[in-house]
C-alpha cells in the first residue's frame, strides 16, 4: 500500500503544481517514458480519497485512474491455457479425461514402438551372429579341404613330414594338427 500512496502523491503533485516550461528534446533522442508501476489491485485506489482541490485536477485524475484501471484489468485477464500470466496457476484445474486418454494412447504408442525397435535390433544382432557363424563354418570347411590336400602331399619320411609327426602328437588327429598348422601359416 505504501507504493500506491507514493504513486498517488506523485500524481497529485504533478497535477496541482505549476508545470515548468517544456524544453525541446534533441532530435536524436527518443522522448522519455515514465513507466507506470505494476499495481496489483487497482480497486483499492478507488477507496482512497486524497484528491481535492480544483475540479480540473479531479477530472484529470479520474480519467487517469480509469485508464489505469482498464489497462490493469485487461492485463490481469490475459490467460494462456489454465495458467494466468499475472495471476499464477489456475487453482480450479481438473484433469481432462479426453486429454488423459490421448496422453495414455501416445505413451502406449511410444512404448510399443520402442519395444518393436528393441526386437528389431535383437533380431538384427541374431542375424549378424548367424551370418558370422556361417562364414566361419565355410572358412573351416575350406581350411579342412586344404589340410586334407596338404596331408596327401606330405611325405612322412621327409624333414617336414618327420617334424609334423612330432607336432601332431599334441592334437587329437593329424587333420586337426594340419588345420592348426595351415591356419597359423
Amino acid at each position: 500500500m505504501n507504493e500506491i500512496d507514493k504513486l498517488l502523491d506523485d500524481l497529485k503533485n504533478e497535477y496541482t503544481q505549476p508545470k515548468p516550461p517544456v524544453q525541446p528534446q534533441p532530435k536524436n533522442q527518443p522522448p522519455a517514458i515514465n513507466p507506470i508501476p505494476n499495481i496489483a489491485n487497482i480497486e483499492d485506489i478507488e477507496d482512497i480519497s486524497i484528491f481535492g482541490g480544483e475540479d480540473k485536477s479531479d477530472s484529470l485524475m479520474d480519467n487517469l485512474l480509469s485508464q489505469v484501471k482498464a489497462e490493469s484489468s485487461a492485463i490481469n485477464s490475459v490467460n494462456i491455457g489454465n495458467i494466468s500470466i499475472f495471476g499464477g496457476a489456475d487453482k480450479s484445474y481438473e484433469s481432462d479425461p479426453l486429454m488423459d486418454n490421448l496422453l495414455s494412447q501416445v505413451k502406449g504408442d511410444i512404448a510399443k514402438k520402442e519395444a518393436e525397435e528393441e526386437l528389431r535390433k535383437q533380431a538384427e544382432i541374431a542375424r549378424e551372429k548367424q551370418r558370422q557363424a556361417e562364414i566361419k563354418a565355410q572358412e573351416l570347411v575350406k581350411l579342412e579341404k586344404q589340410a586334407q590336400e596338404w596331408l596327401k602331399k606330405l611325405d612322412p619320411l621327409s624333414t617336414e613330414g618327420l617334424w609334423f609327426e612330432g607336432f601332431a602328437r599334441n592334437y587329437p588327429s593329424k587333420l586337426a594338427a594340419a588345420i592348426d598348422y595351415l591356419n597359423d601359416n
